[in-house]
């Protein structure tokens, strides 16, 4: 078990921490012009993924891999991987 993941189960501040958590879609590099043009147009073409797989970061740390799917009407982060330091035992993906 590691820390973060010995921290998360065992500590009683932990359900009362929060931190941000984003969901990274696509990274790029960009130079100041193009973020303008981005600005100017509103919207910003993203290359599609392969596998559809995204990044869950969490207080600065990428801590799995994902896809983004839908049931119920409502969309869900389903982990596929989850990273050394946040060991998990991610289920199959049939779940």
């Amino acid at each position: 078990m590691g820390k973060l993941e010995k921290f998360l189960t065992e500590s009683a501040i932990a359900g009362k921490t929060e931190l941000e958590t984003r969901i990274i879609l696509n990274r790029t590099q960009m130079n100041a012009r193009e973020i303008l043009a981005v600005k100017e147009r509103g919207e910003l073409e993203a290359p599609r993924k392969r596998k559809n797989l995204y990044e869950l970061e969490a207080g600065g740390q990428i801590i799995a891999i994902g896809r983004l799917v839908k049931r119920r009407g409502k969309s869900y982060f389903k982990v596929v991987e989850a990273y050394p330091g946040f060991e998990k035992e991610v289920q199959n993906e049939q779940r």
